[in-house]
C-alpha cells in the first residue's frame, strides 16, 4: 500500500482528519494514543504538520491492516 492511499484509508476509517489544517490525527488517535503530531514553521513562515505513528499505533495497524485488499 501506497502513503497516498494508506492516507486516504486511515481518513476513511477516522485515524486522520479529511479536510482541515493538513493530515493532523483526529482525537480518536490520539486519545488511543496511537499517533501524534507537531507543527513546525517552514522557512517561508507556513506550518507543516509532521504526523507520528507511535509504537503502540504501529502494532495496532498491522493487525487491524494485515489482511487489508484494495478491491
Amino acid at each position: 500500500i501506497g502513503r497516498n492511499r494508506l492516507f486516504k484509508l486511515l481518513a476513511e476509517d477516522g485515524y486522520l482528519m479529511k479536510t482541515g489544517e493538513g493530515n493532523r490525527p483526529t482525537q480518536k488517535a490520539l486519545n488511543m494514543g496511537i499517533m501524534t503530531y507537531s507543527i513546525t514553521p517552514l522557512p517561508n513562515g507556513a506550518p507543516y504538520t509532521y504526523v507520528y505513528v507511535l509504537p503502540k499505533g504501529i502494532l495496532y495497524f498491522i493487525n487491524k491492516y494485515a489482511n487489508y485488499t484494495n478491491e
